[in-house]
């Protein structure tokens, strides 16, 4: 069985940005993993730079990913991001650079 500082460090490693987070800023991430439906302690464990993006680039990250797969249900959509964690992470960068290119167009 793994220590608890074990997986403490390993997630640091991983994500070595969470040391320069607010801890409230890293709980709203989690929350709202959860709150959209996704295995929030299973999506972390298996990568935890999910958590050092904003609530709502998450949120729109996931948005993001689900118009580009067909809209299919969020429930489904879940899933898959947590049996491929890879997946919601690039919804994610999607929805930023989306983001980033409509403030550059001025749209």
């Amino acid at each position: 069985e793994t220590e608890p500082h074990e997986s403490y460090y390993s997630i640091i490693r991983a994500a070595p940005q969470l040391y320069r987070l607010l801890p409230e800023d890293v709980l709203a991430s989690a929350t709202i993993l959860s709150n959209l439906g996704f295995n929030a302690s299973l999506l972390i464990s298996t990568n935890p730079t999910i958590i050092t993006y904003l609530p709502d680039d998450i949120t729109y990250g996931f948005q993001f990913l689900s118009t580009m797969m067909g809209n299919p249900s969020p429930a489904f959509l879940a899933q898959l991001c947590d049996a491929n964690p890879a997946l919601l992470l690039q919804g994610i960068e999607g929805g930023l650079q989306e983001r980033s290119v409509e403030r550059a167009l001025g749209a």
